[in-house]
């Protein structure tokens, strides 16, 4: 299979979680504002941190359920065996639910535990209303694998959309019409997950009993029984790089809980939310390449993986460096905007947050769903405990000392030793190098776009005006220099064209790449580069 068609394939999957995906934030973001504004700065700490509680115990919710239950549910599913759906289905939910409702009342009983660690006794009321999220979480979870097993994606777009609306309206509502107080705030995101979970398990009942046969010849107990045995067999395994990965997270939140106050907690979320339009970016490129590597053996199609992995980053980083560099030069505005002058002192975080997305071209997302997507799980269990253990180590000199911003430089530096592991192992045993020269056309054309812009952007004082004038100078001088330093040429064009298909995707941007082709064609900067 081409490069065009695999990359057409995989975003073509892709689209309707993608699109779910890009609304829902978009909605969240929103909502979120209003609620961030209405609570201020110490409130909106105060839920942070008693969300941190389940976000905790929600790291031993799933020991690799999700994914069994996606895998051998979607391969009942293909290949007809419907009765085996059915065992399927109930073992996960009987196990998550059971999991869950113990993980809810562990939470809830040990909030004064929790409260205690935090240094924060006042939050012990708000982590048992918050107790009820470890409940509501991990079967929303299991709904969506259940969901995307069945084919249903469009289902899990409306139920991403649906929850992303209830909880930006409940909270606001409860707050108005009770008090501005985080208790209230909370009540109504636990309302909201509560809502969109039960509506997720109505759904994905109601759909297993229409697709599945009833039991043949086998006892309802024992084939949930010999599906439950099958799916842990196949799903503990992987829950060692969640265990690694999630319990990293956890770490560095129970980290800020302990050592930041709530108005730097407050600052340094929002920091991270306005962060995260990044990742909206990232996300869907993640999404599309694990299964784009998964389809390519290296040993039989070494020169095509090396060519996907070529476009696959160098497209993706296109995209995510100025994304990365808006943020860098533009998050004053964006702070005092959205959130409020209130809101100021998280500027400073987000200018760090936005550097660790700078090193994206460098290419560390892309080397891990390589190796992900061939099997080499045992390396990278080791790779993320390596990193895991380094974070950890220099979170614990660095933050009781410098507070968040200790956190922060501890996450620049420590994924480096890892870094180099992953990138000598595709050397190795995959015989692949980064496409140097092209990303390093790209980084030069963000370089000269932050010297073109950057004294333009000091010199406008007015914080709205400042946004919008830097948006359009960022993206006109970028898109320029991307020309003329010919990082983007005619078989670029060409290639993204047959990656995006006829989706809705291609329509949004078909006038921009017409109009970059008709600019390299009339100053011919088409020539092939040395």
């Amino acid at each position: 299979m081409s490069i065009t068609k695999i990359g057409k394939s995989a975003t073509t999957g892709a689209i309707n979680i993608f699109t779910g995906k890009m609304i829902s934030k978009i909605i969240g973001v929103i909502g979120g504002i209003i609620t961030v504004r209405i609570l201020g700065p110490e409130n909106y700490g105060l839920l942070v941190i008693a969300a941190t509680a389940p976000n905790i115990l929600f790291l031993i919710s799933d020991f690799g359920m999700n994914t069994a239950v996606t895998r051998f549910m979607s391969e009942a599913h293909t290949k007809n065996k419907t009765e085996q759906l059915r065992y399927i289905f109930y073992s996960g939910f009987i196990f998550k639910a059971l999991l869950c409702g113990c993980l809810s009342v562990i939470c809830f009983v040990g909030a004064e535990f929790f409260a205690s660690a935090f240094a924060k006794a006042s939050v012990t009321p708000l982590i048992q209303i918050a107790s009820l999220l470890i409940l509501a979480w991990p079967l929303s979870d299991f709904a969506d694998s259940v969901l995307l097993a069945l084919d249903l994606t469009k289902y899990n777009a409306i139920f991403m959309i649906l929850s992303e609306i209830l909880i930006s309206v409940l909270p606001i509502l409860l707050m108005i019409i009770f008090a501005s107080e985080t208790a209230f705030a909370l009540m109504g995101m636990v309302a909201a997950t509560l809502t969109t979970v039960f509506l997720q398990l109505i759904l994905c009942f109601c759909q297993v009993s229409k697709i599945s046969n009833n039991p043949n010849g086998t006892s309802i107990l024992a084939g949930i029984r010999n599906s439950l045995k099958q799916s842990l067999i196949y799903g503990l395994p992987l829950q060692a790089i969640i265990f690694i990965d999630g319990g990293l997270g956890r770490f560095q939140k129970f980290m800020v809980a302990r050592f930041g106050n709530p108005f730097e907690v407050g600052n340094y979320s929002v920091a991270q939310n306005s962060s995260n339009f990044v990742d909206y970016l990232a996300w869907p490129v993640s999404l599309v390449i694990f299964p784009m590597f998964s389809k390519v053996d290296p040993k039989k199609e070494n020169e095509g993986l090396k060519k996907l992995l070529h476009y696959s980053l160098k497209f993706s980083t296109l995209v995510i460096l100025p994304a990365a560099l808006t943020i860098f030069l533009l998050g004053e505005p964006i702070i005092t905007i959205l959130f409020g002058q209130e809101y100021e002192f998280a500027w400073n975080y987000l200018i760090l947050l936005s550097i660790s997305w700078l090193t994206y071209g460098l290419g560390g997302v892309h080397m891990r769903k390589l190796l992900l997507a061939q099997g080499d799980t045992k390396f990278l269990t080791l790779n993320d405990l390596i990193t895991a253990i380094l974070n950890i180590s220099l979170a614990l000199v660095l933050v009781p000392s410098y507070g968040i911003f200790g956190l922060i430089i501890a996450n620049l530096l420590a994924v480096w030793p890892s870094y180099a592991l992953k990138y000598r192992r595709i050397r190795q045993q995959y015989k692949i190098s980064f496409p140097k020269k092209d990303l390093l056309r790209v980084y030069i054309s963000v370089a000269l776009t932050t010297l073109i812009t950057l004294p333009m952007i000091w010199l406008i004082q007015d914080q709205l005006l400042k946004l919008i004038l830097g948006l359009m100078l960022i993206l006109s001088a970028y898109l320029i220099l991307l020309i003329l330093t010919r990082t983007i040429t005619i078989d670029d064009i060409q290639i993204l064209r047959g990656m995006i298909g006829d989706s809705y995707m291609y329509k949004f941007i078909k006038i921009l790449l017409d109009s970059m082709e008709k600019i390299i064609q009339t100053f011919k900067l088409e020539n092939i580069r040395n």
